[in-house]
């Protein structure tokens, strides 16, 4: 079986999370620079707000990506116009339970990608 999940990270060690929400909206999980964690023995060194998609795992790498660019368009956002004071991406997971499997992805895909200047980050497991 493969597995499919795919994640909008926006970082930064300028700005906090509530200024990330601002531009961006509600994360799915989120944290701010400066918070505790670790019991309260470290603090974090940078913010991070995540979006994860809300696709099943049994559903295409591509449909997940859908999913995350679609909630980019309606909120009409501009990626590059924080520029500089943060850094964004889409973390996707790619898990086989027989280490075979792969996606494909649409020109037209690739191109709406590049279009909002984003990484695409695949971290593969195969067991």
């Amino acid at each position: 079986m493969l597995d499919f999940k795919a994640t909008l990270r926006i970082s930064s060690d300028k700005l906090t999370l509530e200024e990330i929400k601002l531009f961006f909206g509600e994360p799915t999980k989120g944290f701010s620079i400066g918070d505790d964690y670790s019991k309260g023995k470290c603090k974090r060194k940078f913010t991070l707000w995540s979006l994860e998609s809300s696709k099943s795992s049994s559903d295409s790498l591509e449909s997940h990506l859908e999913n995350i660019l679609n909630y980019l368009d309606a909120k009409k956002l501009d990626i590059p116009i924080l520029e500089g004071d943060y850094e964004a991406d889409i973390f996707c997971m790619l898990s086989s339970d027989n280490g075979q499997g792969g996606a494909t992805l649409s020109a037209s895909m690739m191109e709406k990608i590049s279009s909002y200047n984003l990484k695409l980050v695949l971290d593969v497991y195969a067991e």
